[in-house]
């Protein structure tokens, strides 16, 4: 039975009746803590309550470009090829429409006397 106590295969390890089996790997000693240190915040809740920060807010970002009204646009100015279109691209711009948020799309509820499903 010595092959199963040198070798570092957990399978081939043998185990006494009643024990777990020896463990193959090299463990760190017994003092050894798992997991992460726990390390208290230096600013507590009194600190954060009277130190108020407002949210700044963020700038809004230029609207995508829109391909298809600068492809329409180089072919009106003769930019047939890759080069060409590559070319009007870096000369000129055009950005898609921001949508309107709500804008005609109002939400109506059905009448009261609305029936769903199947009729009695």
């Amino acid at each position: 039975n010595s092959i199963g106590t040198r070798t570092k295969n957990m399978l081939l390890v043998h185990d006494d009746i009643g024990k777990a089996k020896p463990s193959t790997r090299k463990l760190p000693s017994e003092n050894f803590a798992y997991g992460k240190a726990d390390y208290q915040d230096v600013e507590g809740a009194g600190d954060v309550m009277s130190n108020w920060k407002f949210h700044d807010q963020s700038s809004k970002n230029k609207p995508d470009r829109d391909f298809k009204k600068l492809n329409k646009m180089g072919l009106k100015h003769k930019a047939c090829n890759a080069r060409d279109t590559y070319k009007f691209r870096q000369q000129n711009d055009a950005r898609m429409k921001e949508a309107k948020a709500g804008v005609g799309k109002r939400t109506t509820l059905p009448p009261s006397e609305f029936t769903y499903g199947m009729p009695c």
